[in-house]
């Protein structure tokens, strides 16, 4: 009478055997990466969470001349002061918010210690394509004050893309790398030794922003709940290798006993 442990013996069940291990280790190891890929989006919100919440620090002690932000300083809240520069005004192009198409509006921000700092002052709506008319808001003149976001923006090698927009009359670009914007607005705008690298997303200003420009949400934290499910998906098919396996395994095994009982009788009615 077979056994299972006499089957695992066989050649057949021996390769299956071996070919279940490895999908169940596979299923397994695949678990575990979906488990760290969790935890590191994890790790990530609570850092972008925390720099984001903390008390703004003066953009100075966080960018500097002529160098783009370090990966560390990204989503720092940081605050500044001083004029906008309007002529210095960029679209960016091909932006959307909440399904809407439209432009992230950038304009010069000239800090109280002579040096500029660029800012994302809002995301402006499309009226249509984006070649048509577009009404941009002027900064408002004299001092202002705000509060953003730090990010680091787009490194390109160069203002490639950089026109005149058909519709608002505005410079425009496909890419957010302010020293290159810089360069290309010319020394009116950035003098030599003057443009700070980054973006700052404003949040807040003073005097208030028009009601047509729209702020740029915050940060996503990352659906690592995703991942989690997908771990538990994983584990959940090793669960089921392992079952399904040992249930084939008792099975050929109970129907080698029914098969060899049968030949008994019959060997026994024929003596």
């Amino acid at each position: 009478m077979p056994t299972p442990l006499g089957l695992l013996a066989t050649r057949r069940w021996l390769g299956f055997t071996v070919f279940a291990l490895v999908v169940v280790l596979a299923c397994v190891q695949l678990g575990r990466w979906q488990l760290h890929r969790a935890e590191d989006r994890q790790a990530t919100a609570r850092e972008v969470a925390a720099r984001t919440s903390a008390e703004p620090l003066p953009v100075q002690d966080v960018t500097a001349v002529g160098e783009r932000p370090a990966e560390a300083t990204r989503w720092r809240s940081v605050s500044a002061e001083g004029a906008y520069d309007p002529s210095g005004t960029v679209l960016l192009r091909n932006r959307s918010l909440d399904g809407q198409r439209g432009y992230h509006v950038l304009v010069p921000l000239r800090l109280d210690d002579g040096t500029v700092q660029v800012v994302v002052r809002g995301f402006l709506p499309a009226p249509g394509p984006l070649s048509a008319g577009v009404d941009v808001p002027a900064p408002p003149e004299g001092r202002v004050a705000l509060q953003g976001r730090l990010v680091p923006g787009d490194a390109v090698d160069g203002p490639d893309d950089l026109g005149l927009d058909e519709g608002s009359g505005v410079l425009s670009a496909s890419r957010a790398d302010p020293l290159v914007l810089g360069t290309a607005l010319g020394a009116r705008v950035a003098p030599a030794g003057s443009l700070r690298g980054g973006l700052v997303e404003a949040t807040a200003e003073e005097p208030a922003p028009p009601a047509t420009l729209a702020p740029l949400p915050a940060p996503e934290a990352g659906n690592y709940g995703l991942n989690y499910a997908y771990m538990v998906q994983w584990w959940l098919f090793a669960l089921i290798g392992v079952v399904g396996w040992w249930l084939l395994l008792r099975r050929e095994a109970r129907e080698g006993s029914g098969q060899d009982g049968a030949a008994r009788e019959r060997r026994a009615v024929r003596a």
